[in-house]
């Protein structure tokens, strides 16, 4: 019964394949204005890069692309500050357009042995010009961190890691930015994380926290689910079909009238693709 519920709302959302997917993978859209700025191993970094060792596949490059008449143009690679010699992206912006949350992959060791871990920066944007990344204080070589989203009140993030404590796997954590500082983070707790994996988080303009999951009931791989942070005794619900399909379903983001947006799915053919989507 709870998976016919899934597939019943069908009717809720009308999902199309973007422009821009360039079939190699794209994935993360994020709002920049009016425009959107999403990830993509669509192009290579350059000769002095060459490609990702464990999948021969490109490193992740920023994009933007411009939203006209309801669709998006094809994006054109972000450089300076947004690039570097290793993965760069997701990213996401404070609702003033003034200060960016971007993950990067650094190099770490562990036990004598290199390797390669996700790492928060912070970007101030000065007039025109944004400044070079700020690594945030809570980093660590020994664990994952990234995927951060500030709430619309601008008092914090809600961002991934799977740092010691946490439920299992990766969980969503909140750190407040109190008189110029971060705050320690706080784990969002067993009603949102599980033992596996929660990760993408996104924070609409009405106080619902959306994020991905492989660990709560869904359809399959990672589902997108959403919670009402400002409800007392809020459940987590399922977005059911057609948001979410057997496969992996992801970066679920809204615009200001929160009936229309975007996601990521690898449904067709396993290769991470944005779509938009329309509903209620």
């Amino acid at each position: 019964d709870v998976l016919a519920k899934l597939y019943t709302s069908v009717t809720r959302y009308q999902v199309e394949e973007t422009k821009i997917n360039s079939g190699k993978g794209d994935f993360a859209p994020s709002y920049y204005k009016g425009d959107i700025i999403y990830a993509s191993k669509s192009t290579k970094k350059g000769f002095l890069v060459g490609t990702y060792n464990w999948d021969n596949s490109n490193f992740i490059n920023l994009f933007k692309a411009e939203v006209k008449n309801g669709q998006l143009e094809k994006g054109k690679r972000l450089k300076d500050a947004f690039f570097s010699r290793m993965h760069d992206g997701p990213i996401s912006f404070d609702s003033t357009y003034t200060m960016a949350f971007l993950t990067r992959n650094d190099m770490g060791s562990k036990k004598g042995k290199e390797f390669i871990h996700l790492s928060l920066y912070t970007m101030v944007k000065n007039g025109e010009e944004w400044s070079e990344p700020i690594p945030f204080p809570y980093n660590d070589p020994s664990f994952n961190l990234g995927h951060a989203v500030m709430d619309h009140d601008q008092r914090g993030i809600y961002f991934v890691s799977d740092m010691p404590g946490g439920l299992g796997g990766t969980d969503i954590y909140y750190s407040e930015f109190k008189e110029g500082q971060w705050e320690k983070p706080v784990n969002l707790g067993s009603t949102i994380n599980t033992s596996r994996d929660e990760m993408f988080p996104f924070v609409a303009s009405d106080r619902t926290l959306y994020f991905a999951s492989n660990g709560h009931y869904g359809l399959g791989g990672l589902d997108v689910f959403r919670f009402n942070l400002g409800e007392e005794n809020a459940v987590v619900e399922n977005l059911g079909s057609p948001i979410n399909s057997s496969t992996d379903d992801f970066s679920f983001i809204l615009d200001n009238s929160l009936t229309a947006g975007f996601f990521t799915s690898n449904r067709e053919a396993f290769v991470d693709r944005i779509y938009s989507w329309k509903g209620e």
